[in-house]
Formats: C-alpha cells, sequence, structure tokens
C-alpha cells in the first residue's frame, strides 16, 4: 500500500535467467501515464534502471516527453510528472542469473484516479513479452477524472482539427465523472481567443447519480476557444480536478 502524499520509494526486480546460449535483447521501461500525458510513477535518480549480476547495459536510450495539453502554458492542466522512459540494450552470459532493477516514486501533486492501476510496464522485445507488475493498493485521496465532449465533436492536444462554428453557434457540452460523483457542482470555463490570459465561466452544472452533466455553449470571438472543466471537492476522498481543453474554432 503506498501513500502519494508521503515519500514513498518502489523498487521492482525481474530475474533474468539464460539458458545454455547467450542472450541479447532489449527491455523498455515505461511509467503509468495518465490519459493527458504525464506519468504517475517517476523514475527516479542518475541510473534508476540497473542490472545487479552477469548481464551488462550495452546501449539503450533515455527518452523524455513532455506532457502539454493547452496553447497556453499559464492554463496548462494536464496531471502527473514530466514522462521518462528507458529503453536498455541488454547482453547475458550463458547459465547465468541477473536481476534488473527499477526504482521509482509516485507523483505527489496529483491524487491518482480510482480506476488507475499506479504500476510501470516492462516490454521485452525477444518474446514480445510485456510485464506488468501488480499496483500497489493507494491509501488517501483519489482524482476524478472528468470525460467532456462537445456536439460538434471535440478535438483535444490538437487545436488544427478542432471542430468550426458560426460566431454564437450552439454547442452541446456533456460529460460525466469516474467514479460517479453525484450531485456536485462542475464549472465549464472558456479559455478566449486571440490571446486568452483569463479564464471565463460559461456554466457551473450539476452531475446527476450516474455522474453526468450537461450545458449549452454559444462561443463568440473569432478563433480558438479553450474549454475547461474544473471540479472543486465537495465529497470526502476526492481531490480537486480538472480536465484538458476540448478546442473549439469560431469562424472569423
Amino acid at each position: 500500500m503506498i501513500d502519494p502524499r508521503s515519500p514513498t520509494t518502489l523498487r521492482y526486480e525481474l530475474e533474468l535467467t539464460t539458458g545454455d546460449a547467450e542472450e541479447r535483447f532489449s527491455v523498455f521501461v515505461e511509467p503509468p501515464l495518465y490519459g493527458d500525458g504525464g506519468v504517475g510513477l517517476e523514475l527516479v535518480g542518475a541510473e534508476p534502471v540497473q542490472l545487479e549480476g552477469p548481464a551488462q547495459v550495452v546501449g539503450g536510450a533515455e527518452i523524455f516527453s513532455d506532457a502539454a495539453c493547452s496553447t497556453s502554458p499559464a492554463h496548462d492542466v494536464h496531471h502527473g510528472a514530466q514522462a521518462r522512459r528507458m529503453d536498455l540494450r541488454i547482453v547475458a552470459p550463458p547459465n547465468t542469473t541477473s536481476k534488473l532493477v527499477a526504482t521509482f516514486v509516485p507523483f505527489a501533486r496529483d491524487a491518482p484516479f480510482i480506476d488507475m492501476l499506479l504500476r510501470p510496464s516492462f516490454a521485452f522485445d525477444r518474446d514480445r513479452l510485456t510485464i506488468a507488475p501488480a499496483a500497489p493498493r493507494v491509501r488517501g485521496p483519489h482524482g476524478v477524472r472528468i470525460l467532456l465532449t462537445t456536439v460538434p465533436g471535440t478535438a483535444f492536444f490538437n487545436p488544427l482539427r478542432a471542430p468550426l462554428v458560426a460566431d454564437g453557434a450552439l454547442v452541446r457540452v456533456g460529460g460525466r465523472t469516474v467514479p460517479p460523483v453525484r450531485g456536485q457542482t462542475i464549472r465549464l470555463a472558456d479559455l478566449p481567443p486571440p490571446r486568452g490570459v483569463r479564464l471565463t465561466t460559461v456554466a457551473r452544472v450539476r452531475t446527476d447519480a450516474r455522474g453526468r452533466f450537461h450545458a449549452r455553449w454559444r462561443p463568440h470571438d473569432a478563433g480558438v476557444h479553450q474549454l475547461f472543466a474544473f471540479y472543486r471537492s465537495q465529497q470526502r476522498g476526492f481531490t480537486d480536478d480538472r480536465t484538458c481543453p476540448a478546442f473549439v474554432r469560431v469562424r472569423r
């Protein structure tokens, strides 16, 4: 059991045993991802993945990817830490056993979602095998996953693929929470063009028994609008939470 709010180190060990021949293979180590690109567990240290025993690392790469879900740095609300992955090429002598050790710490700023498995994965190219250890139980509050949609269809992460609507046209907004939080208030807010710096509240809606909500929105001003949803905790066991924006373009 782990509590992301307190310092915790998670150490994962995989035994690598060879037969009568030398083995050469790659291992790709990936932390658990939130849907918007950040990770829930961070690889820590200068050498977060190490080998113990006769096997050796003979190459590989350390891969970083920045998570960003808004075109405005001031309103980039993605979950989790910067993604850091390791891709290792390994040579193991015949008839030996070595140990692959990976060390992680939970990302404390965001509470994991209740349906999120907070565990890394280890993908071996030799056998096309992926190992996902058992996920630890999480103690403490969870985040609230908010699934947001619009009609016309929502575009996330890519404003160039956003639906194009007329000035003042009706956009139907819908969504739901996981888990379903009943009778809770969700704030919908727009970051308008051309260089939006302040969020404008579009609506405050209340969830039904299934955690669903609906709203009507008529965006004005030509350009790309970014529609966010925010939840302020009104129920014990859950933290405040938010969505990456849905992009909608208004015709010039």
